[in-house]
């Protein structure tokens, strides 16, 4: 539509307090003439000068009818290099031409008019950019409804064309005739062209490309330093640095370098540190509400006992339980709001480097690398510090011991404790990172391959002396669980990425297996006590009372899989609804195991394993000597399966088609009655767990080189030096990591 302009000033002022602040004037619509009458001078205040203004309507909507400057104390005397306004208004018919560009020469009062710019047919501006550079140019730039890019040298000669291409060396829009010279001119024909489209997708990319100390173009870099520097820096800073080279030397082939791929691998791994930073907190912020909801149910249970009394008690303890809750609540969400700040400048510089990577020229690619580089450590320091004063907390209530009996002789129902512990968020840097992001291109390798690495002895806690240890998992963020079926104990255990016991969580009944169940909970088996627990952050969150016997169990793609001794597998999902069955005849199963495909289960009486369908038809039995009394089994990447035979004392890996095996550990590498193992594909790890020694030990997951692979050796020695027999090099590289 026709939009009148009623009012539009401007003022840039510039200069010290003794310079003239008088710059420009408003201009103001009588409605009559094309460009109006002008008003009085608007002027900052004496010190200071103008840093942008403010519109305000009066009673008209269709225009800017009102100005008032935005001024700022002047500290120090700014040089205006350039300065171009264009508001363009109207239909195609009707006359562009409304306000001419100022362009300050630092001489007169008021400046020079420059020559008229025009929006082009059939488009009107909607705004302005302004532009300061370091060196004495001028240039100009629009910004209308499509954002045109115009022709460099055409503007030169007072034409206006829109620019199709941009030379990234030349910083210059080019029209397709002006293109053609561009490309024909030996000085510019080895030029970076690119397309408009890609010139706006970078404009957003700051990269410095002057010095800040001396404002001069960045020609050298000091590799001592790993400095971009101007002539000056050099004959300054840097006369005896012995590794300055022509900018253009290093920069050549930026885009294809280590560099921005090193620089995505960091933004992206922190990126993903940060994620589950958050992932954390969000859920100690529920585990408090969670924690909070369940001590004011306790409380409100016991209440109805001592229903006279226990009003004003009640009002204390919610008191205390709220300032407490709420004090950790808001410092929890402050943790969660650094997690989520860093994240959202993290992908802001994620995208930068794409941009960077795909649009910008080597030169740009060089220097932009190194100062996202820089915000990307400035980022992950922060988001480090964060995790150090990042706490996990426990809310619990502890009701006085002789309340049910003593009324009146106490003050007090309970009392508020607040367990605060450590959060355990680890801080994966990239390259440490990139041999577990390489999981997903996982080839399928021979089992004769696999040798595993000791990483831990883990020494498991016993009670009275007594443990029984039926199961264990591996959570992805490394923590480790221990089911204890020990008839005297009604919990399972919980154990850190190091090895390091760090709180027992409480169960019904004692634990007969655990799985994972969803992506941050684990599911608890009771045995003959029919009933699964589902524990969620450190506390029990639900428990299913299924109505019948509940042994080993497998979580895959939201479905929990139980086996039921001689009824078969059946099938829950996360609301502890039974979704389906497997029936396997004839068989007592206590162990399994699924891929989501398939499922694997152990026949410890026959000293089988099995494979079969999710229809419960057999695929493959696999039989041999080497495993006596197989009991917990499960699954590698490529579906092959670990399994520990606790007779026989060992370990074995069984290949995916059940048709090969391989003894990984034996009674000589500790074992003694093993009946618990997980495999975690997250970590590449595997936890093995004796029954009742209270030994446990994590293995890493390696594989030989094929040069290794089957060269047969007599000999060799041990760490102490000692002659000792080996059969095979495998054998060897096991026992010496060991």
């Amino acid at each position: 539509m026709l939009t009148k302009l009623v009012l539009f000033s401007l003022a840039v002022c510039i200069g010290q307090a003794s310079y003239p602040r008088q710059v420009v004037k408003a201009l103001r619509s009588n409605k009559g003439g094309v460009l109006g009458d002008w008003h009085e001078p608007r002027f900052c205040p004496t010190g200071q000068y103008a840093v942008g203004y403010s519109l305000k309507g009066r009673g008209d909507d269709t225009a800017a009818n009102y100005v008032r400057f935005r001024c700022k104390e002047l500290k120090m005397f700014i040089q205006l290099v350039l300065f171009s306004l264009a508001v363009c208004i109207g239909e195609a018919s009707y006359p562009r031409q409304v306000v001419k560009a100022l362009r300050s020469n630092n001489g007169g009062v008021w400046g020079d008019w420059h020559e008229p710019r025009f929006c082009p047919t059939g488009q009107y501006a909607v705004g302005y950019s302004l532009r300061v550079l370091k060196t004495l140019s001028s240039a100009y730039r629009y910004r209308t409804m499509s954002t045109p890019v115009f022709c460099g040298p055409c503007c030169y000669g007072n034409k206006t064309a829109q620019a199709n291409t941009w030379c990234v060396e030349c910083e210059e829009g080019f029209c397709p005739d002006c293109e053609k010279v561009h490309k024909a001119t030996k000085i510019s024909r080895g030029h970076h062209l690119i397309s408009i489209d890609n010139y706006r997708n970078i404009q957003t990319v700051t990269v410095e490309q002057t010095c800040n100390q001396h404002c001069k173009q960045f020609d050298w870099f000091c590799k001592s330093h790993d400095e971009a520097l101007c002539k000056a820096c050099v004959s300054s800073d840097h006369k005896i640095c012995p590794d300055v080279v022509p900018l253009e030397d290093v920069a050549i082939n930026a885009k294809h370098s280590t560099v921005i791929q090193d620089l995505e691998d960091t933004i992206n791994r922190s990126l993903q540190n940060v994620t589950d930073f958050i992932r954390d907190r969000n859920s100690v912020y529920e585990s408090i509400q969670i924690q909070r909801r369940h001590i004011e149910k306790t409380i409100k249970d016991t209440r109805e006992k001592v229903v006279h009394y226990f009003d004003e008690l009640q009002e204390r303890l919610l008191q205390e339980l709220s300032s407490i809750s709420d004090e950790y609540l808001s410092e929890s969400s402050i943790n969660l709001k650094n997690f989520e700040n860093a994240q959202k400048n993290l992908i802001n510089l994620k995208e930068q480097t794409l941009k960077l990577k795909d649009f910008a020229s080597d030169l740009h690619v060089f220097l932009g690398t190194r100062q996202v580089y820089k915000d990307v450590d400035k980022e992950i320091k922060s988001i480090k510090l964060a995790t150090i004063h990042s706490r996990s907390y426990n809310i619990e209530l502890d009701f006085h011991p002789i309340i049910d009996n003593l009324f009146e002789q106490i003050d007090k129902v309970g009392v508020i404790k607040l367990e605060k512990r450590e959060s355990c968020l680890l801080f994966y840097d990239a390259k440490i990172g990139q041999a577990q992001i390489q999981k997903s291109q996982i080839k399928e390798r021979c089992i004769q391959d696999v040798v595993l690495q000791l990483n831990k002895n883990i020494t498991l806690q016993k009670k009275d002396d007594c443990i029984y240890v039926n199961g264990c998992i591996i959570l992805p963020n490394g923590q480790l669980f221990i089911a204890n079926f020990h008839t005297k104990i009604n919990h399972i255990q919980e154990y850190n990425a190091f090895g390091i016991h760090t709180r027992n969580i409480p169960t019904s009944y004692p634990s007969f297996d655990i799985a994972l169940f969803g992506s941050d909970g684990v599911a608890v088996s009771c045995g003959s006590r029919k009933r699964i627990d589902l524990i969620k952050n450190g506390c029990a969150e639900k428990t299913l009372a299924l109505g019948f016997e509940l042994y080993g169990m497998a979580y895959k793609d939201g479905k929990l899989y139980v086996a039921r001794g001689t009824e078969g597998i059946v099938v829950i999902d996360p609301s502890g609804k039974r979704t389906g069955e497997v029936i396997c005849k004839g068989i007592v199963l206590r162990n399994i195991t699924t891929s989501g495909t398939r499922i694997y289960y152990t026949n410890s009486s026959l000293h089988t394993i099995h494979c079969c369908s999710m229809n419960g038809t057999e695929i493959w039995t696999f039989n041999d000597d080497s495993i006596r009394f197989p009991t917990a089994l499960s699954l590698d990447n490529n579906q092959n399966v670990f399994v520990v035979g606790r007779d026989s004392n060992n370990l074995v890996l069984i290949q995916h088609d059940g048709k090969a095996s391989k003894i990984l550990l034996d009674k000589d590498d500790g074992l003694s009655e093993p009946n618990a193992v997980c495999y975690s594909t997250e970590n590449n790890s595997l936890l093995v767990c004796d029954e009742t020694s209270g030994n446990a030990a994590l293995y890493n997951n390696t594989e030989m080189t094929d040069d290794l692979t089957d060269r047969e050796i007599m000999v060799c020695l041990d760490l102490a030096g000692k002659l000792v027999n080996y059969s095979t090099i495998a054998k060897a590289i096991q026992q010496t990591a060991g």
